[in-house]
């Protein structure tokens, strides 16, 4: 059984199910549910919106920055591990194919090249190495601002699946069948490697423009923070819609699946990341809308033009 797969499967049913059920009849919802699938700036707020049990489960939104930090040794372990394996010919223990088994089934095959796996692996750290330094040394979270445990740990089992994912099915890293001796596998493996390295990084540059344009909606030129509270943000894509961050990590895991089309769990990871960020992007340009009179009306939620 593939547990990884079954993980990302279970988190896009849920987050299907429930998102929606918050898009077409939430107010017919039980508090608990609608605090639990809202946070940030959409959190669910009223005069009878305390919970005693849910609030009890609810960490500051600060704490996005833990599992970055898991995120960018996570996704750096892989990486060198990728590196070692096929440039040093490192061979690791018996247990560790044994683990790779129990997370993606002892019958797992593998699905794609080293050239592939690298490639994936660069760019997943790129992306964990951005956003680790964008939420512990730039990013100014409000104090009031809560998340569920339930958002605080899906952050942790992304991280974990995706790295996890890649090499499990990767060229090396299977103890039946790593015949494949050499990184280039053709011209076709080069220029998707290419294609997708371009256009994951200038999405990842586009995705980081837009975070600087929510910090410096919360702090002057010199530095000094302003506001804690969320203001009209302008410029970059958000002339197009309501969630670019939300926008280009939707995009950097389709342009992902370019490289990893062959790797059957990875579809799963791409499918919860698109319903997850679907999701999330409606509730948050319905609060735009709803909180600024003057809010662009040609704005869309999350794909420019259409959604």
């Amino acid at each position: 059984m593939d547990l990884i797969k079954l993980l990302f499967l279970q988190l896009t049913l849920v987050i299907v199910l429930l998102g929606s059920l918050m898009n077409s009849v939430e107010k017919y919802l039980p508090t608990y549910v609608r605090k639990i699938f809202r946070y940030g700036k959409h959190s669910y707020q009223s005069e009878n919106s305390y919970d005693k049990i849910v609030d009890k489960i609810e960490v500051p939104k600060s704490w996005f920055k833990h599992f970055y930090i898991f995120a960018v040794i996570w996704s750096w372990m892989g990486l060198i591990l990728a590196i070692s394996v096929y440039f040093q010919n490192y061979q690791p223990p018996l247990l560790f194919y044994k683990y790779l088994d129990f997370s993606c089934g002892s019958n797992r095959e593998i699905e794609i090249t080293r050239l592939e796996t690298l490639t994936a692996l660069s760019l997943i750290t790129v992306q964990c190495t951005r956003r680790f330094i964008e939420t512990n040394f730039l990013q100014i979270f409000s104090k009031k601002s809560k998340i569920n445990l339930t958002h605080y740990f899906c952050g942790f089992l992304h991280y974990y699946g995706i790295v996890i994912l890649i090499i499990a099915k990767s060229d090396g890293f299977n103890t039946e069948n790593n015949q494949q001796a050499h990184i280039i596998d053709g011209v076709k493996d080069v220029f998707l490697a290419f294609l997708t390295t371009v256009v994951f990084l200038y999405l990842n540059y586009k995705q980081f423009e837009t975070n600087m344009i929510f910090i410096n909606l919360r702090k002057l030129k010199s530095g000094k923070i302003m506001t804690e509270h969320h203001a009209l943000p302008k410029g970059g894509l958000f002339k197009y819609v309501s969630s670019p961050h939300m926008f280009t990590e939707v995009g950097m895991y389709v342009i992902m699946y370019v490289l990893l089309y062959k790797n059957s769990t990875y579809t799963y990871c791409l499918f919860w990341v698109i319903s997850n960020q679907t999701c999330n992007a409606i509730l948050t340009h319905k609060w735009y809308v709803e909180t600024f009179k003057d809010y662009p009306k040609d704005r869309k939620s999350i794909i420019p033009f259409l959604l």
